[in-house]
């Protein structure tokens, strides 16, 4: 079991520093960087967790707890900076759907 905790442990740290390189470097807009940043809570913070819980079967509980917690936050806040990005008019990619759909709905 020390062998697969590890694993996990390299599996979720790796992963994390790929997805933190991604936001960094990779990625040139908020609405990019928010998809790299919203990647490597859900995956590398999940294989981080669990590595953790395989090498200490005590915190079991206190892992699942956490990684509900997180799954049903980090989209959350996800869209709240979303949000905020667009109502700040960053700019996004070629298309605004939202803006579009915004323009709709006043002429209507």
């Amino acid at each position: 079991m020390q062998v697969v905790g590890a694993a996990l442990l390299i599996a979720g740290t790796v992963f994390s520093v790929i997805g933190v390189y991604g936001f960094m470097v990779t990625f040139k807009n908020a609405y990019e960087r928010l998809h790299a940043s919203g990647t490597v809570v859900t995956l590398g913070l999940v294989l981080i967790l669990v590595g953790v819980a395989v090498l200490q079967p005590a915190v079991w509980t206190k892992v699942v707890v956490l990684i509900g917690f997180m799954m049903l936050t980090s989209p959350v806040a996800g869209h709240a900076i979303a949000k905020a990005a667009h109502n700040q008019h960053l700019p996004a990619g070629q298309r605004d759907d939202l803006a579009e759909a915004r323009k709709q709905q006043a002429g209507d």
